[in-house]
Parts: C-alpha cells; structure tokens; sequence
C-alpha cells in the first residue's frame, strides 16, 4: 500500500519502525505486568485492543480516509497491543512445557509463527490484489479474535503467594538488578541486539526491492515474503538436530554466517528467482537464531523475573528491528536499497568478532528450580517494610582457601545481586586477617524474605561453596540490622 501510495524508502523502512518501536519503549513496563498481574486477563485486553485498531484499519481504508502517514500511526497504535501482550506470550510457555520440554515447545511456537509467516505473506499478497488492502485488515482483526477466544478457553492455575506483590517500580528496579548481575544473561542481549539491527536489513528494504529492482506487483511480493518463512519451517523442524550436532553458541555462529552470505547474495542478483532460491537460507538462519536465543534467554531466568526477562529480551529484539528500519531505510535514500542490504550483511559477518567474548550458554547447564532450603529464623515481622535491612555474615577463612574463597564470593555477590540486594561488600578485618564479612542491604524486611524465595538451586550451591571454605565449625555467622529513623538518619539499633 506504502509502494502505491508513492511513499519513498524511508516512510516503508518506517513502517517496519512503527510496529516494532512500541514494543522497544513499553515491552519492560508489559513484563513487569506480566510478572505483577493475571497474564491472561493481560493478553486478553492486549488482542482486544489490536481488534479494535484493526477494525478501524480496515474501515479507514475503505473509505480511503487512509494515507501513508495515517498508515504508520495506525500500525504504531497495532504495535501497542503487541508490546502489551509479547512478554505475557512469552512467560506462560513455561507454564504450559517446563523442564526438558522448554526448548522443543519454545522451537514449536517458532514453527507455528513461521508457517503464519509462510502462508500470511502469500494470502495477504492474492486478498490485497483480489479485494485490495481493506479485506488483509479485516482478515488481521479475525484473526486476533480467535486468540481472544482460546485465551477464554485455558484456565491458568493461579500460584500461591505468601508475600504480598511487588510494587510496580520496585519489580522495575528489581528486574534491572538482575539483569546487570547475570553475565550470560547480558551476553545473550548483546547478541540479540547485534544480530537483529543488521538482519532487519532484507525485511525493511524488500518491498523497495521487489518493486524497483524486481518489478514484483503485491502478489509476487507476497510470494517473496513467504520464501524465507518456508525457509523457518524448515530450520524449525530440523532445530533440535542441528543444536544437538553444533552446539548453542556454534549453531549461532553458523547461521549468523548463513544470513549474512544471503543478504550479500541477495542485494547482488537483479533476478527474483535468484533471490527467491536464496532467501530461505537466510529463514533457516533467522530462526535457528532466533529459537537459540530465545530458548537461552528463558533458561537463564528465574521463573519469578523471568516475564520480565523475556521482555528485555523482546525489546533487544524489537529495538534492534526498528534502529535498523531506520537506519537502512536511510542508507537506501543515500544510495540505494541494494547496497543497504549488502553493507548490513557485512556488517553481520563482522559481528561474529564478538562470539568469544559474548558466548552463548546452554540453558541446561544452569539449575534454576527453587532452592531446596530458606533459613528458618526468617519469618514476618511487624512494620515489614518500614525500613532497609542489613544482612552480615561473618567467615573465618585459612590463608590457604583465601584464593578461593574471593572467587567464590565473586559469584556470591552476583547471586545476592540478582536475588534483590541493593548494594553488596566483603570486608577484611584489619586485627584478624583471617576473618571476613560479608555485608548486603536490602530495601526492606519484606524484600529480605523475598529474596529468600527467588533464590534457587544456583544460588544455594554458591553459597554453600563459600560457606565450605570457612574454618569455624558452625559455619558463617549471619546477623540482621533495621533501620532506624532518628532525627531524619538512619542508625542500626541491634543485631536480631
């Protein structure tokens, strides 16, 4: 519609924007819903609103109140809906196939988009030249409306919770925290954001292709569009193979070099044919990319953050597909389509530079169940969130052990990072050089019960490896300290 409406490279690179950029400014606001809030009841207001703006879609261009830029702000206002319910989508799968059935369920879900990617593009192209675009719309708004009806269908069981929910802009913070004390959690961002702003090129720039360089009317462009989701089908079905022969981070690498090798292929053939023969490569590679990370970034989450995680991980995705709408829609205008879509698949080639320093981890070498135990002496107090609370624990550590036991704190202070500590110290004492403390704070004595419900299999295996390496027979000696207001300052009153 944007080709006929004579819009120019950049407002049909924007397009690709529009619907993506939502989902980057409000997709860690959605998880944190996610997290705080009944997720079907959020997914079902989520589809209700994209039937509404379809409806209206459709009707604006029917009666051809619709021009380019009315366009974008209506497929922006799409994207809303999206951002709302992505993260929600995201965290029930695993509620639905926990365990070893994650990753298959997650490359299921890929399967089932990409066979929408398929048979969409090719149905949307033949409605568009049959009926013109009003009928896709109306289609789109159907089509949301049976989502809407299986989420009326399933029947969530509601966990229990004995603390009460997190406030909005504390689970905020507490995501944030998280993040930035897992490592290979970063790693997997990193990637995604990488990986997206070069191979969002060909998504962006084929309908410039397909009508300038090609000559494609809206049928043939829909076929093009198809070819490379059949492609996704493919690397969909044979994922688990080929994981299981190259490895998370090799299967990476492999169809980074897929994707890239495409894009140049593409952006230097003058015949769609060739084209065609070559993009469903670049879906084999674009899913296989897409389904690893994905799958690891959910692994690496605890299932208490990890709606929010999943969330971070759609706006590394999404702000990588709409920087790179603008960017190569600008490099189009500058100097054309072709060489956009070329430098960008250098540029993929360029970032596999990145793969030692920024490896991907397998899911499955972290055990992220639940803790199997919680110190028994914490238990709910009055005034539980009247102030911060601060946590040391004290160790008596042999000169021999000292080396290891600063590697076993480095993971430690990670693990009460991401649990929900504010700020974290280990202490040496100047009269007794074999003595350490440890010292974490917390925001409140709710929070400090908190974090010993987020803590997992992980973490307790961390903290026992410290605590091995203390000499005292009891073991590390812990202490509590509130907060206490005196005169507008804080001040410990006794240990607890």
């Amino acid at each position: 519609m944007l080709v006929e409406l004579q819009a120019g490279p950049t407002l049909v690179a924007l397009l690709q924007t529009a619907s993506s950029l939502p989902i980057f400014l409000l997709g860690l606001p959605a998880g944190v819903l996610a997290d705080l809030v009944d997720r079907r009841r959020l997914l079902i207001l989520a589809n209700m609103w994209m039937i509404i703006v379809g409806i209206v879609l459709a009707a604006g261009v029917y009666f051809s109140l619709v021009d380019a830029h009315a366009l974008i702000y209506l497929t922006f206002a799409l994207g809303l809906g999206a951002a709302l319910s992505a993260p929600a989508f995201q965290a029930i799968v695993p509620e639905l196939a926990a365990g070893p059935l994650l990753a298959p369920a997650v490359s299921l879900n890929s399967l089932g988009v990409n066979i929408a990617r398929t048979i969409g593009p090719a149905l949307g192209g033949l409605m568009a030249a049959a009926t013109g675009p009003e009928g896709v719309f109306v289609l789109n708004a159907l089509s949301t409306v049976a989502v809407v009806f299986a989420l009326l269908r399933w029947r969530r069981v509601e966990r229990p919770q004995s603390l009460p929910p997190e406030h909005f802009f504390a689970a905020l913070r507490a995501s944030a925290r998280y993040l930035a004390a897992a490592p290979h959690l970063k790693a997997i961002f990193w990637r995604t954001g990488l990986f997206f702003t070069f191979a969002s090129a060909p998504w962006a720039l084929l309908p410039v292709l397909a009508d300038e360089r090609w000559g494609l009317g809206p049928g043939g462009y829909g076929t093009l569009l198809g070819v490379p989701g059949a492609g996704s089908i493919a690397g969909a079905l044979q994922l688990t193979r080929l994981k299981s022969w190259l490895g998370a981070s090799g299967l990476v690498v492999w169809s980074t070099c897929a994707c890239g090798a495409t894009m140049i292929g593409v952006a230097a053939t003058d015949q769609s044919a060739i084209a065609m023969a070559l993009l469903p490569l670049f879906g084999v590679g674009w899913i296989c990319v897409l389904t690893v990370l994905n799958v690891s970034a959910q692994g690496l989450a605890a299932q208490w953050v990890r709606a929010r995680v999943l969330a971070m991980f759609v706006v590394a995705l999404m702000g990588a597909m709409a920087l790179g709408g603008i960017v190569w829609g600008a490099v189009a205008e500058w100097l054309s389509a072709p060489e956009a879509v070329a430098i960008a698949g250098v540029g993929l080639l360029m970032s596999l530079g990145l793969t030692r320093v920024m490896p991907v981890v397998d899911a499955g070498t972290v055990d992220l169940g639940p803790a199997a135990s919680a110190d028994p002496s914490l238990t709910a107090t009055a005034r539980p969130d009247a102030g911060a609370v601060l946590v040391c624990i004290d160790y008596r550590v042999l000169p021999e052990n000292q080396a290891a036991f600063a590697d076993a704190m480095r993971d430690l202070a990670h693990s009460r990072r991401r649990t929900g500590a504010l700020s974290w110290f280990l202490w040496q004492y100047d009269e007794d050089p074999e003595r350490f403390r440890e010292s974490f704070i917390v925001e409140s004595w709710t929070d400090h019960l908190r974090q010993q419900q987020r803590r997992t299999s992980t973490d307790q295996g961390i903290e026992e490896s410290a605590a091995r390496l203390s000499s005292e027979h009891a073991g590390p000696r812990t202490t509590t300290l509130r907060s206490w207001p005196v005169r507008g300052q804080s001040v410990a009153p006794s240990d607890s």
